[in-house]
């Protein structure tokens, strides 16, 4: 067993020496595998920390549900929110103001009148008013306008 001395005498001189070129392989792989391992843990314990992404909802699907509306209604309905260009068209089922305004930026003045006699129709059927004049206050969220 080695005394005291003699330890610390070892421990300067392997200060003192110059380190080979396998001591400076090993201390390089050592370095690359704590870092490989410290990656893995965080990779480890971000996934586990991280929920699930739940699934987008389609709200104006959900709405023309709750509202029950079927067939042509529906289908105007999912016309109506592709052409009026609304960021949040499920917004348009909420008032016939809105309904209208949807309407307007969706269809030109004097083109489909059939189509927006079904939306009036629906406006009834939905809030129990036909649908405001042109007039009316536009609905916030519209795109490009």
């Amino acid at each position: 067993m080695p005394t005291r001395q003699e330890l610390l005498e070892r421990l300067r001189s392997g200060f003192a020496a110059e380190p080979t070129r396998n001591d400076l392989i090993v201390a390089i792989i050592g370095l690359l595998a704590l870092v490989v391992l410290i990656l893995l843990a965080y990779e480890f314990f971000r996934r586990r920390a991280a929920a699930p992404p739940r699934p987008a909802r389609n709200y104006l699907l959900e709405a023309m549900n709750v509202l029950e509306l079927r067939g042509k209604e529906r289908d105007d309905v999912l016309r109506l929110a592709l052409r009026s260009g609304l960021t949040y068209p499920v917004a348009m089922l909420l008032s016939p103001a809105n309904l209208a305004a949807a309407l307007r930026a969706a269809v030109l003045p004097g083109q489909e009148e059939a189509f927006c006699r079904r939306v009036g129709d629906l406006s009834v059927k939905l809030f129990g008013r036909s649908l405001p004049d042109q007039g009316a206050a536009e609905v916030g969220g519209r795109r490009g306008g």
